[in-house]
């Protein structure tokens, strides 16, 4: 029965801590860890280290206060997001348009080039030209179709390659919105994870490095915290 108990005791967490593994202290590295006191859940350094000079606890109500805030900064609604992709497949559809013109012009070009080649070849044939100078032109019609041949590979390969990452980018901000309404904290640290880094507590406060677009959807919303406007164009130009 003893062991049978034991056995049990293993499987069973005594708390749940939210936002466990996220951060890291400010200024000795060390873990975050969290302990309950009270009835409530604090965060601080393990002090692995030896002494640390963060010394402040931080409650989980807190922590999830700022956390919350600043997904509020970089959220979008399911609305606004719809409204965002459908501009996206707008531009799609015109940068299409406009590439496939662009490459029909490059291989026009390029067909020039290889008859120019063909013909250079033919005057080389009946001894209209020396060696040398059927070289020398030679090399610059080759240089001609090798960055034609480029161009064209560039707008038929990469030409649209930004907008699969910005619709991305618009979803996760969708993201952001829904998990400020379902309050999964898990979730929402592994969020934090994925759009920056080097996640840290210093002085009771939650301080992390934001990737460049998210960091400029952040600055703009608190410029702009009762603008109708959503500034995605200022991250990804439409």
């Amino acid at each position: 029965e003893v062991m049978a108990k034991r056995g049990k005791f293993h499987h069973v967490r005594k708390n749940d801590f939210a936002f466990l593994g996220l951060m890291k202290c400010a200024s000795c590295g060390c873990s975050i860890t969290a302990e309950k006191q009270k009835g409530h859940h604090y965060y601080r350094c393990t002090r692995k280290k030896g002494p640390c000079q963060e010394k402040h606890y931080l409650r989980e109500e807190a922590l999830t206060e700022q956390i919350t805030s600043y997904l509020q900064k970089v959220s979008l609604s399911s609305q606004d997001t719809e409204k965002v992709l459908a501009a996206l497949d707008t531009e799609q559809d015109k940068a299409q348009e406009s590439a496939q013109a662009e490459v029909g012009v490059l291989k026009e070009q390029l067909a020039s080039v290889e008859t120019k080649l063909a013909k250079l070849l033919d005057v080389y044939l009946a001894d209209a030209l020396s060696t040398e100078e059927y070289a020398a032109k030679k090399q610059s019609l080759l240089s001609q179709k090798v960055l034609l041949s480029e161009k064209i590979t560039d707008f038929e390969t990469k030409g649209l390659s930004w907008l699969e990452p910005a619709r991305e980018f618009v979803k996760s901000l969708n993201q952001a919105a829904n998990l400020l309404s379902s309050s999964n904290p898990t979730a929402m640290t592994t969020f934090l994870k994925n759009i920056g880094s080097n996640h840290i507590l210093r002085n009771r406060q939650f301080v992390f490095a934001p990737k460049i677009e998210y960091k400029i959807i952040a600055e703009r919303s608190e410029a702009n915290q009762n603008s109708l406007t959503f500034p995605f164009c200022e991250v990804y130009p439409i």
